[in-house]
């Protein structure tokens, strides 16, 4: 009798309303940057519903191979995020990122020393109990090609033996008829997308950092005098759906989305615009330099939030954050923000093509405030259509409200063993896979019988009689730190004159050296210095 009433409620409101999806499949996922976790967190936290997968950036490869939890997981305030996460039934897959081309080759082409780093991961994996893995490696040769498949695959076994998901994150690729003004007779890439489709469970592609790259687009979007170095035009990611395609089922791929902007410096040399990338900037320090430069922000021909300025017309006292100057007073600077409706024409780029759904880098706690609203990084509850479409038929609504009913139950129940007080039915004896991983957390805790383990574990999973770590509960405000406690300031030396101009603000004097290191990789002509706030 329930199955036919289910049956009807769901047939009523297929014929009433085609075009809404109760249940849809699409997904969302974040990165989340450790150098801005105090602020990134919160802002996970507060809008957790919305998401499937969370991967906190990053895992660091050194040189020799071996994984640095450069992150500091076992932070409470990751602790605190991963719990939210296990309890809405969130995948945490973290990402192990890596940078150096020339390191990676020397590693995976030694089948002694590629043996030996998969060994490093899956302990890591092994002592976290992660959901499964992201693998970043970047800056990769063509010659690497080869060892990364061989990587991937031997990594691909030893995972899928865990029963863990293989994430893999690529570079975009631009179609060559694109890319090239004459087409190379003979094109070698670093990563080999047939492999990847076939031993990866998850292909993110970083479809964001266009800058120059389509030559085509360059052309014809620059005409008329317009300035033209996207984070990702939506024309062009298309291209890169469609060349992904050609080889990575759709299933498998999330549309990597950039939740950042680019300031250039833009200068004419021999007749030609040169733009050379100074920095990323987030939604909040692209206001601030719109505001301080008195600038007009538009809607620009690739369909992101941009404006224009002239380096000359700030005065030398301005309290910009963190310009990089690397021309004369006379530099044109071209800047350029994927906000809330440009990362929704990308959502719905994905859709078009049925793609399993989109990654954001990065959430760092300073976000478009539209993005979890107009930027629909939400689904279709039905809460939610009923908001949309006030006046629906009575048939519908009685449909709606049917399914809502039986999404309760009264039947006799029985407290999961987890602890967690929630209800289970029949032979269950665990509420949710949340539980199980809890369980499974408690019991390897035991079974090492150290306290240091059992530290690890959050507070509501620990025995009375071990010390434990104090976990804070959960709140959707923003972190605000105690007062007198000493936090770290990056900042960024003026190029035009004396004095020093803030950047970023981080937890801990570690956490804000990793972060000068990392934007001195990114803009070797900039100087930054750590110093306490």
């Amino acid at each position: 009798m329930i199955r036919r009433v289910v049956t009807a409620a769901v047939l009523i409101i297929s014929i009433c309303m085609p075009s809404i999806s109760l249940g849809a499949k699409f997904s969302y996922g974040v990165w989340v940057p450790y150098w801005k976790k105090a602020v990134a967190i919160p802002e996970v936290v507060q809008n957790v519903n919305s998401l499937k997968e969370i991967s906190p950036f990053s895992y660091e490869v050194q040189k020799s191979g071996i994984v640095r939890d450069a992150m500091r997981l076992t932070d409470v305030s990751w602790l605190t995020l991963m719990e939210t996460a296990y309890g809405s039934n969130i995948k945490i897959i973290p990402t192990f990122s890596w940078q150096n081309g020339d390191e990676i080759h020397a590693i995976l082409s030694s089948s002694t020393l590629r043996t030996a780093h998969i060994a490093n991961i899956l302990r890591v994996v092994d002592a976290n109990d992660f959901d499964g893995i992201d693998i970043d490696y970047e800056n990769k040769k063509a010659e690497t090609s080869t060892y990364f498949s061989k990587f991937l695959t031997e990594l691909s076994k030893a995972i899928h033996a865990k029963k863990k998901t293989l994430s893999c994150t690529i570079e975009a690729r631009t179609p060559p008829s694109s890319r090239f003004v004459i087409v190379p007779k003979v094109l070698e890439y670093a990563n080999d997308f047939k492999v990847i489709n076939t031993v990866c469970d998850e292909v993110r592609i970083m479809a964001y950092e266009q800058g120059r790259v389509d030559l085509k687009l360059n052309k014809t979007k620059s005409a008329s005098g317009n300035y033209y170095a996207p984070i990702s035009d939506s024309d062009w990611v298309e291209k890169v759906i469609l060349e992904a395609l050609k080889t990575i089922k759709k299933e498998k791929i999330m549309l990597g989305v950039a939740n950042f902007g680019s300031e250039y410096d833009v200068r004419l040399v021999n007749g030609v615009s040169t733009y050379t990338d100074l920095r990323n900037l987030s939604y909040n320090e692209f206001q601030v330099l719109a505001s301080t430069t008195a600038s007009k922000v538009v809607r620009n021909n690739a369909g992101e939030s941009g404006f224009i300025y002239t380096v000359n017309s700030i005065s030398s006292t301005s309290t910009i954050i963190g310009t990089s100057t690397l021309t004369n007073a006379t530099s044109t600077r071209f800047v350029t923000l994927s906000d809330s409706k440009a990362i929704q024409a990308k959502i719905t780029l994905a859709k078009k093509y049925k793609l399993k759904g989109v990654f954001l880098f990065k959430i760092d706690g300073e976000s478009d405030p539209n993005l979890w609203s107009d930027a629909t990084l939400t689904g279709s509850s039905v809460t939610e259509i009923l908001k949309r479409f006030p006046n629906l038929p009575t048939n519908v609504l009685i449909a709606l409200a049917v399914v809502t009913m039986l999404e309760r139950t009264v039947t006799p129940f029985r407290l999961c063993e987890c602890g967690c007080g929630e209800p289970v039915h029949g032979k269950a004896r665990l509420d949710s896979p949340a539980c199980r991983k809890r369980v499974q957390r408690q019991r390897g805790a035991e079974r090492a019988g150290s306290p240091k383990q059992f530290n690890l574990v959050l507070q509501s999973e620990i025995p009375v009689t071990i010390p434990i770590v104090p976990v804070p509960k959960v709140s959707t405000a923003p972190t605000v730190p105690i007062w007198g406690q000493t936090r770290y300031l990056v900042e960024i030396e003026n190029p035009d004159g004396p004095g020093w101009y803030p950047e970023v603000v981080c937890d801990s004097q570690a956490d804000a050296e990793a972060e000068a290191k990392r934007r001195l990789r990114d803009m070797k002509f900039i100087k930054y210095r750590v110093v306490p706030k």
